[in-house]
């Protein structure tokens, strides 16, 4: 965020997402019809994901035959409702490129169940909150152990959220 006044729009947003009900009445909405926040992610033919397919293919020509691991975040509402997932499409795409691996975070967060919203700073900050990052920090650890980037002992490192 920044120290700017809310859009109009925004203020709107704000003021419908307080109200009681909203949570349980966007479950429901979403189960006919996933949300889609982001546009751009429709499509693979949108100029803002062919300028982020470029730079993901960039990073990977610049990797030369080290792994580029791709792992796309999100905020609250994909754990909270059943969002439309077309970032995840864009995003799965890369993993036929040889020596790109795309890894889904959004499972391992959906596992926690009720409990996955306290991994944001919700209800003003979509950012990852301190045990959102410890969530995040379990999923790497397993996922480059699984995928043999990283040692299988570290002292210490073995924790379960």
């Amino acid at each position: 965020g920044t120290d700017s006044e809310p859009s109009a729009s925004r203020k709107i947003k704000n003021t419908l997402n307080r109200m009681p009900g909203i949570g349980l009445a966007k479950k429901v909405l979403y189960q006919v019809n996933p949300w889609e926040p982001f546009p751009e992610y429709k499509s693979a033919g949108t100029k803002e994901w062919q300028l982020m397919d470029a730079i993901l293919k960039r990073f990977k020509a610049a990797a030369g035959a080290r792994p580029l691991v791709v792992i796309p975040v999100f905020y609250d509402s994909y754990v909270r409702y059943r969002m439309a997932r077309n970032y995840w499409t864009r995003f799965s795409e890369l993993g036929e490129i040889p020596g790109v691996q795309v890894w889904d975070l959004l499972p391992h967060f959906r596992r926690l169940g009720p409990e996955a919203p306290r991994c944001f700073l919700e209800p003003y900050d979509a950012h990852f909150s301190a045990y959102g990052h410890l969530v995040v920090t379990e999923f790497l650890e397993q996922k480059l152990k699984a995928a043999g980037l990283a040692p299988a002992n570290r002292a210490g490192s073995s924790r379960k959220i």
